[in-house]
């Protein structure tokens, strides 16, 4: 080869990228760690909090997840007319293409080894396909610039300096239009006829990419370990040699701003006088962050922001925020992207155009994402989508545009996120728009790493400043985008378990550090976050949100305006964490930078400031009413709430009831232990909940540690609201009034909550009375996620308050006595019962308490009160709503003057809701026990109106015709099992009654019926598009005797078909004359066989 280039030498295929020691062991000195995080679900009985743990080493991540390929057919694969090519020579670029001119499209061909060495600093292309080998040698330069580039073959690169910002090779991606890609592949049909893959493209089909562009041991970023005046920064001595004056580097924010970030260029280093760091002398000053030397807890970082090998979109765009992408389509062959800058890429508002993307790789294990450089993106940073197994290591993001380091369809496993650093994510302004498989993007609310699939880890890595979230996992109930059609059907990502989240840092965010929203995460098995260290951002360090079973071990949140929300977090656990509301470090910042107040506090005077935030109910909805779940909080140290400016505010407590409520129901059950606040000052705050109307909270302090300064007593307390309520039952003498705070702290004191379910319909004035010898107490029902309006008379809330699935709440908390009675009042004060009643003994919170079955409930009955189990059948009961109905799916109005012969009737709402449409009512419990065995015969009559306001005549033989149902439901430890079967179908008949038709049928009362815990009659409409309206409903006892006759309705004398029903006849009528003449009525079957036609 005559060349004043180098020859060659292909680079090393680097497997496992070693680490880099840029953080310190531990986060929180109070705690000394010994053992690995340790799942410890709840359990019926007390439980066991967990000891303090040890970090424990990284986990090894070097196998792959299982995954099972789908539709091969559509897999890019390599050329197998490459199979070959790593056994023959490699040909030189100007000998290949001897006479390539600027504006040539180049073709390195198929089973051909090339190598670059363009004697020109620059080679304008019109194209490069690369289907055979393209090697640009270590120490090999120039500019390219071309419209696209293919790599359905090798493109390999090697560049191994030290990095001094000057780079070596630098690809230029040009052009304002789409480019199509043709595939040469020979496996696939894929592309074979074209695909449009956009302006400025990489698209890398079937092939690999093999780039080296840094020395394999060059650290990407470091934590600053100290400042010399405020030009120079003190470093490890891991980035000596590695490097260089003229390089830049980016200093992270040490404030609350995510664009407070600063970037410098290197201009000397020489070694420090302590051992093992070198100092950075910087090109200019820079505002004094936080360091190592001032707390290791928020020293900053220092990231290298110059690379040996650029891909930079060329701004040739009349959108500035379109840039070049690059796409690895289709495509399980694995790739090594390592020590690369990728500038002004991505296209903001177009899917799928991202600076590195994963396309539906499936399988992409061995692929290594690493040490690169993601700079000015416009949209996103890295994308793994419908792909697993991708190892993404050491990159660099920074001024990027959406979300940066991410999952996208929900269904990715097995990927490894380690030692990213991400600063100033900043929102889109053009949002990817719902292309109806993706749904609604969140990109204009940032996230830095930001997850659809938990099935995947995260170690090491630091979010350093976004303008919304630092990580954030939304997830979704089903797999999105076009990875459905690889993903099992019955996927739920909300569900995914996650391989490991650990040792990750969010600061300077403008939202939360780490978040679960909106939908939030319940995964089959407990999820850790362990040792984070969350501090300085807007919102919350951690914000756990509509989730269940998180568990937060470990780590260090300061200086958040929330440090830890538990928000709707069941089933929550909270160890060995190290809390400070404002530290020393973020006043003395406040301080010298002048911003919040000039005294260095930074409160704003709407918001509080929490150590942990509570709210004062679960995710539980009506839907899964058994599921109370509350916090496990254990070993926290608590400081920084004292002197912090808030006091004049919304104040500063290290624990806090959040005021917003949904139901004025308490039922996030709380357990503490080992709880150390500074000062013992400002420590739990139930005033914010008793102020909203929340008035029966209460904590188990199992150790006593949250006890007043006053109070001598070791064991089991109990934090409790300030109601006689609360009060009654136990020994007072033990009490002491925290009225600062709104509750009363009452030492060796155990309680239990015990919960009453009953229906919501007409009983929003009924009280639940217990008593205890001479001692009562009357407690009010509780709706769930109600409306400040009761149940029925609310016109706005009446669909959402009838829901039929819903119940109303009544609760009690009491310490072990025996000999507990109960017994609900209407408002009149009589006795009275609900139609049903589910009793819930919460799960045991401390040892020594409410034992299962000490409360009895009266409940007796009346025969006559069973004689016919439906009240207000007929509507006529009010003439102002819908007494003792709900509904299912869309609501319930009383119809006054449309019923049979003007009377009043009920309907449903909505014309198109669907064909679920139901009207709902519980049935009398007490009357199914005491029937069991008995006959019922139910009735309904029904209506059907179209939306111009003709009758409908349903035609039961060939249409889904308006049915009766039974539901019962059974608690079943923390579960609710549902069941229900058909009662009876509408009958046919000779005329409609003012348009009414029969619904009818039988039920027998049997042992199962009368177990269960609350049993529904559902009129179910069964068609869309009309309008039900039903009148007359009854479900009346028949007495039978031996002497009556068997066959009921055998004269059809009622003009319909009731009892009667079709075998393999194809329909039946009811026919007059019958065979008495012309007054009396029959049954005539139409089609089907001799022996088999209708029968009773």
């Amino acid at each position: 080869i005559v060349s004043n280039k180098p020859t060659p030498t292909p680079p090393p295929i680097v497997t496992s990228p070693p680490s880099t020691p840029n953080l310190p062991t531990t986060f929180f000195p109070s705690f000394t760690p010994t053992s690995e995080p340790s799942r410890s679900p709840f359990s019926g009985s007390f439980p066991t909090l967990a000891p303090i743990m040890n970090v424990p080493p990284p986990t090894e991540l070097a196998s792959c997840v299982w995954v099972e390929e789908k539709m091969p057919e559509v897999m890019m694969y390599p050329l197998q007319c490459n199979s070959k090519i790593d056994t023959q020579s490699c040909k030189a670029f100007t000998q290949r293409f001897p006479d390539v001119k600027n504006s040539d499209a180049v073709v390195i061909p198929c089973g051909e080894c090339i190598i670059m060495d363009h004697p020109e600093d620059t080679l304008l292309l019109s194209g490069l396909d690369i289907q055979g080998k393209l090697v640009f040698p270590d120490g090999y330069k120039l500019t390219l610039e071309t419209p696209y580039i293919f790599v359905q073959g090798e493109l390999r690169m090697t560049s191994s300096k030290i990095v001094n910002g000057i780079p070596d090779v630098k690809f230029i991606l040009t052009g304002t239009t789409d480019v199509n890609f043709v595939s040469a592949g020979d496996l696939s049909e894929t592309c074979k006829d074209g695909c449009k893959v956009g302006k400025k493209p990489i698209i890398v089909s079937g092939g690999r990419l093999v780039i080296n562009g840094l020395k394999p041991t060059t650290p990407t970023w470091v934590t600053l370990h100290d400042i010399i005046d405020r030009d120079s920064l003190v470093v490890t001595d891991s980035i000596m040699n590695m490097w260089k004056k003229g390089a830049e580097v980016l200093i992270t924010s040490h404030t609350l701003n995510y664009y407070d970030s600063q970037v410098r260029t290197i201009s000397a280093i020489h070694p420090h006088n302590e051992q093992g760091f070198v100092v950075l002398e910087l090109d200019s000053d820079i505002k004094r962050p936080s360091t190592f030397v001032d707390n290791p807890n928020y020293a900053v970082e220092v990231a290298l922001l110059s690379r040996n090998i650029v891909f930079e979109g060329a701004h040739d765009n009349f959108n500035d925020r379109h840039g070049a992408h690059l796409m690895v389509f289709l495509t399980g062959t694995p790739q090594f992207l390592q020590g690369v800058e990728f500038r002004n890429f991505g296209q903001q508002g177009n899917i799928a155009r991202y600076p590195i993307h994963f396309h539906v790789c499936q399988d992409s294990c061995g692929s290594i994402v690493s040490k690169n450089l993601i700079r000015e993106s416009n949209q996103r940073c890295v994308v793994i989508h419908g792909t697993h197994n991708v190892k993404v290591e050491d990159n660099i993001a920074y001024d990027t545009s959406g979300h940066c380091f991410m999952t996208e369809d929900g269904n990715e496993k097995g990927n490894h996120f380690r030692r990213n650093l991400g600063a100033k994510t900043k929102k889109v302004i053009d949002l990817i728009p719902d292309n109806g498989s993706n749904g609604r993007e969140t990109d204009n609310e940032p996230s830095t790493f930001w997850a659809t699939s938990a099935e995947n880890s995260w170690e090491g890595n630091v979010a350093a400043g976004s303008e919304g979230s630092g990580f954030w996992f939304e997830l979704r109930l089903r797999v999105r985008g076009p990875s459905k059609r690889f993903a099992p059907s019955d996927m739920n990502p909300m569900r995914g378990k996650l391989i490991s989240f650990r040792d990750n840092v969010a600061h300077s965010n403008g939202d939360h550090g780490i978040r679960t929203y909106p939908s939030g995460w319940v995964p089959d098995e407990q999820a850790i976050l362990f040792n984070s260290r969350s501090y300085r951002n807007y919102q919350a360090g951690v914000f756990i949100h509509n989730s269940r079973d998180i568990s937060v071990q470990g780590g260090v949140f300061a200086d958040n305006r929330r440090s830890i929300d538990l928000d709707r977090a069941e089933k929550a656990e909270v160890q060995n964490v190290e809390i400070i509301g404002h530290s020393e470090e973020y006043k003395r910042i406040v301080q010298e930078e002048k911003f919040g107040d000039t005294n260095g506090k930074r409160c704003p005077p709407h918001v509080k400031l929490v150590g942990i935030d509570m709210h004062t109910f679960t995710r539980k909805d009506y839907t899964a009413p058994w599921k109370d779940f509350g916090a496990q909080i254990s070993n926290v140290n608590l400081s920084g709430f004292v002197d912090t400016g808030c006091e004049t505010g919304k104040g500063a407590f290290a624990l806090n009831f959040e005021e917003q409520v949904e139901s004025k129901l308490f039922d996030y059950l709380v357990t503490m232990q080992n709880i150390q606040v500074e000062n013992k000052a400002n420590w739990f705050n139930f005033c914010s909940a008793e102020e909203a109307g929340v008035t029966d909270m209460f904590v188990i302090d199992s150790d006593s540690s949250l006890k007043p300064s006053k109070v001598a007593f070791e064991g089991t307390s109990s934090l409790i609201g300030r109601t006689k309520e609360m009060s009654a039952f136990i020994d007072n003498s033990k009490c002491t009034d925290v009225d600062e705070h709104c509750y009363r702290y009452c030492t060796d004191t155990c309680l239990r909550r015990v919960t009453y379910l009953v229906d919501p319909a007409d009983t929003e004035k009924y009280k639940l009375q217990v008593c205890h010898l001479n001692d009562c107490i009357e407690v009010d029902g509780k709706y769930y996620y109600e409306d400040d309006t009761s149940y029925q008379y609310s016109p706005t809330n009446n669909l959402k308050n009838t829901i039929s699935l819903k119940s109303r709440y009544f609760a009690v908390t009491l310490p072990k006595r025996e000999g507990y009675s109960a017994v609900f009042l209407d408002e009149n004060k009589n006795p009275t019962w609900p139609s049903y009643v589910e009793t819930k003994y919460e799960k045991i919170q401390c040892a020594g308490a409410l034992m299962e079955d000490s409360i009895n409930i009266q409940d007796s009955v009346l025969p006559s009160e069973c004689d016919n189990l439906i009240k207000n059948g007929d509507a006529q009961d009010s003439n102002e709503h819908h007494k003792f109905w709900l509904h299912r799916s869309d609501g319930i109005q009383l119809k006054r003057g449309e019923g049979i012969g003007g009377s009043n009737a009920f309907s449903d709402v909505t014309l198109t809701t669907g064909s679920r449409v139901t009207f709902v009512q519980y049935l009398d419990t007490r009357c199914l026990d005491l029937e069991v065995g008995s006959l019922y015969e139910v009735k309904a009559w029904a209506k059907l109106q179209d939306g111009d306001g003709d009758i409908h005549r349903c035609d039961i033989d060939t249409e889904n015709c308006p049915e009766l149902r039974i539901t019962t439901r059974y608690p079943s430890g923390d579960d609710v099992i549902q069941s229900s079967f058909l009662l009876g179908e509408a009958v046919r008949y000779e005329e409609l009654s003012d348009g009414y038709f029969l619904i009818h049928g039988e039920v027998t009362i049997t042992p199962d019926m009368a177990s269960a815990s609350a049993v529904q009659l559902n009129i179910k409409r069964n068609r869309r598009d009309f309008h039900m309206y039903i009148d007359d409903v009854s479900m009346r006892r028949v007495d039978q005797k031996c002497d009556d006759e068997l066959i009921k309705n055998g004269d059809f004398e009622t003009r319909d078909s009731r009892y009667w029903d079709r075998l393999d006849a194809k329909s039946l009528d009811i026919i007059t004359p019958g065979a008495s003449g012309s007054d009396d009525h029959a049954l005539k079957s139409y089609g089907g066989g001799a022996e088999k036609n209708v029968r009773f």
